[in-house]
Formats: structure tokens, sequence, C-alpha cells
């Protein structure tokens, strides 16, 4: 459906299903514990049982939490563009599981990776080996490497208009100094900002960022997906 305007909303998790906190990172990278459809109906977040992790999903008209079969050792969840599967990484694979249940499938092998985003281009993006960016089409088939290096936290454009990443300098590894950045289907990089990482995208053409423990937001130019007034 069309996406909702802004709204807030307090969420009670069951107590046995806690999400993830503090644990979240593998060598000081975020990786995402929750994820939502466009049109804010359905919440998926990773959470932790007796020692491992699994998604579950709760719906945002309903109260109950509802594990997902087969997704234990989950963690960065996405959802598809049309909210009907989930893609989310695991230690040494990326998968996709029906959000209305079903088997998982594995659409690749995915070592040391941090974050996923499934676009409308009909690919999920994901870095892999720490920090290079990489796509597999939506129904698997062989990894392509996007030629990009330190790459952390990726966030798919709507519209098919690529993604938006974030990443360090070679020459740095301060994250306040990281840039955020758009990627074309062909691989062009051009910068969106600098001094921010964790991108994500909103429906009212803003970019959301972190920078100095805040999260902070500055409107873009959605045809040149270039940035038009600093936060």
């Amino acid at each position: 459906g069309a996406p909702r305007g802004p709204f807030r909303s307090h969420i009670v998790l069951p107590a046995e299903l806690p999400p993830v906190t503090g644990s979240g990172h593998r060598v000081g990278v975020p990786m995402p514990s929750l994820a939502l459809t466009r049109d804010g109906s359905e919440l998926v977040y990773v959470a932790a049982t007796k020692g491992d992790t699994r998604l579950v999903r709760r719906s945002m008209d309903s109260y109950e939490a509802i594990p997902i079969p087969g997704t234990e050792g989950a963690y960065s969840p996405a959802f598809s563009p049309d909210g009907r599967w989930v893609a989310f990484l695991t230690s040494t694979e990326l998968r996709k599981v029906p959000l209305d249940g079903g088997e998982p499938v594995v659409l690749c092998e995915a070592h040391v990776s941090f974050n996923a985003t499934w676009s409308d281009d009909g690919h999920v993006y994901f870095n892999h080996h720490e920090s290079q960016l990489a796509r597999v089409g939506e129904d698997g088939g062989a990894v392509e490497d996007m030629g990009l290096a330190n790459v952390f936290a990726v966030h798919a454009l709507p519209g098919a208009r690529g993604i938006l990443a974030s990443g360090l300098s070679e020459f740095s590894s301060n994250k306040e100094s990281a840039e955020i950045f758009r990627v074309d289907a062909a691989g062009e990089r051009t910068t969106v900002l600098t001094g921010g990482y964790a991108p994500s995208y909103a429906p009212s053409g803003h970019l959301t960022f972190v920078r100095g423990g805040d999260r902070k937001s500055t409107r873009l130019n959605s045809s040149h997906m270039s940035e038009s007034r600093m936060p």
C-alpha cells in the first residue's frame, strides 16, 4: 500500500523473545536488528533466544510476535520491495524466507558480512569479506562484485535508483569521517554527504544518518541524489 504519514508507536515485545541489544556489532560495525515494510505495516526484528538469534515477525495491527521458522542464527533482516519476503544474513550465507511461512532459500555464500538491502532492481546488495560491496539476484545465482571497498552499511533507494551506502576512507578508521554515497546499478559512486554513517532514505525525500551519536536528517535532491541542505 501507499506509505503512511509520520507516526510514533510504542511497541511492547515479549520477554521470551527479547530483541538483541549490545551484541549486534562485529569488529565495531553495527548490524541492523530490525526491518520495516515500506508501508510500515510489518516489523521483523532479531530476537535473542537461548544463546542464538532468530527472526520474529510483529504486525503493527497485532500484539502477537511470531518467530519465523528456519531463521536461527539470523541478523541484518531486509524486506523485499513488496513486503512478502525477508532477506537475512547468517555467519556464512545470505538467505531469504517468505514472511507468511515457508522454507528459507539460500541466495549465496556471504562470509564476514554485516548489512543487506533489497532493491527494486531485482538484486539484494550486501557487503562481504568485511567491506566489499556485492549483489546477487533476488532468486539467487552468481555473486557480482561491485568493485567498491570499505563499505559498511547499505540501504536501497526506491524506484531502482541504486543504493545508499556508507564507508570509510582507506586512510581512516574514524566513523565520524565516513562518507555516505549513492551507488547506481553500474557501480558508479557519487558522494552525497561527508561526516555521517548508517544512512536511510525516507519517502519524504530525507536522508537520515548518524553523526556524533545522534540521528540527523537532511533533504536530498531526488533527481541528482545530491545534498541540498546540511543538517
